[in-house]
């Protein structure tokens, strides 16, 4: 996996879409919402094969006192699993040792990275959250309105 501040040129693979209230992410989103940010400059994980990229992470990093770390925003991949182990690896080798990340309760990043890495919750009480959702008609599906349902990660929570 290869950090960099610049977007591959190469096709991506086409992930397994998630099973929750989601953003439609897709290259070109991801593209459209960091690559060409008028003002932040987002960095990139980049895994990629001799064909095509197998996955992207997006991050910006930061340092409190003597700790460098990254703030996760978003990850697309078709082996997401996969891809974080790299991104972790990664890291460790270029010496940081920490990654902040705000998710949905269930988000599948957030998962993800519990099993495979020592995590800590903030001190700060994981409720109440605050999901602004204004239905446009009356028969929205019940799913829509349990934050358990909904896979929202850094990048998507402003």
């Amino acid at each position: 996996l290869k950090l960099t501040t610049e977007w591959p040129d190469k096709p991506f693979t086409e992930p397994i879409n998630p099973h929750r209230v989601c953003f439609q992410v897709t290259p070109s989103w991801i593209f459209h919402r960091y690559a060409l940010h008028p003002f932040r400059h987002y960095h990139f994980g980049v895994w990629e094969t001799a064909v095509s990229v197998r996955g992207i992470v997006v991050f910006r990093p930061f340092r409190r006192g003597p700790i460098a770390g990254v703030s996760l925003l978003t990850a697309y991949s078709d082996d997401l699993a996969e891809l974080l182990t790299r991104f972790c690896t990664t890291l460790r080798k270029n010496g940081i040792r920490f990654v902040h990340l705000l998710t949905t309760p269930e988000a599948n990043l957030q998962t993800m990275l519990q099993e495979t890495n020592f995590c800590v919750p903030l001190p700060v009480t994981r409720t109440p959250y605050f999901l602004t959702f204004k239905p446009l008609i009356d028969n929205l599906p019940p799913i829509l309105f349990d934050i358990k349902n909904w896979e929202c990660n850094g990048g998507d929570i402003l």
